[in-house]
């Protein structure tokens, strides 16, 4: 599984309203369907999953990362998921910050 995450450091991160756009390929539809626990014939091109199901079922390790001073993590309370099915490609978009 290839990824892409596009985030930095914002004045919005002391406050939790940074952006956090995190884009990865699978190698096929039932990776992606096993990794947020969904039905095989799922037709969604969007789903949204809270914050404590995304950390408790996915992402345990790379929630949090440090920086000079503190450490970041995910703010929102929900992540927007865009699963694109013909490019085997999904999309995570939600907030991040100390």
């Amino acid at each position: 599984m290839s990824s892409q995450t596009n985030s930095k450091w914002t004045n919005s991160c002391k406050t939790g309203r940074a952006r956090l756009s995190y884009t990865a390929l699978v190698p096929e539809p039932a990776v992606f369907y096993a990794l947020f626990n969904l039905p095989s014939d799922f037709k969604k091109k969007q789903i949204n999953v809270s914050r404590a199901d995304f950390e408790e079922n996915v992402a345990r390790e790379w929630i949090n990362a440090p920086v000079r001073y503190c450490s970041l993590t995910l703010a929102g309370d929900e992540l927007r998921i865009r699963w694109n099915k013909e490019d085997l490609e999904f999309t995570i978009n939600t907030m991040y910050g100390k």
